[in-house]
């Protein structure tokens, strides 16, 4: 596991995230998930993403793995909520 450094000198902690995401069946929803993680400082590590499959609601599950601190998960969470990706 590799760490960032902190401003106070010491490491942050990097742990790996699972995220379930619903997108909308149309061009560009992928991208649109995955720039906030990008963007965040996410290291992407995989994407299952069930094109064939429906939720309830009509959407495409999407389930992404990432690394990143609890901070940037936290920024990445509300940067996706901001996205409007549920």
């Amino acid at each position: 596991m590799s760490a960032d450094a902190e401003p106070d000198g010491g490491r942050a902690t990097v742990s790996t995230h699972t995220v379930r995401l619903e997108l909308v069946d149309e061009p560009g929803q992928l991208l649109a998930a995955l720039r906030p993680i990008a963007d965040n400082g996410g290291n992407l590590l995989s994407i299952y993403h069930e094109r064939g499959n429906k939720t309830p609601r009509g959407h495409i599950p999407v389930e992404v793995d990432f690394e990143a601190t609890e901070e940037r998960f936290e920024g990445i969470v509300d940067a996706l909520r901001a996205e409007g990706i549920n």
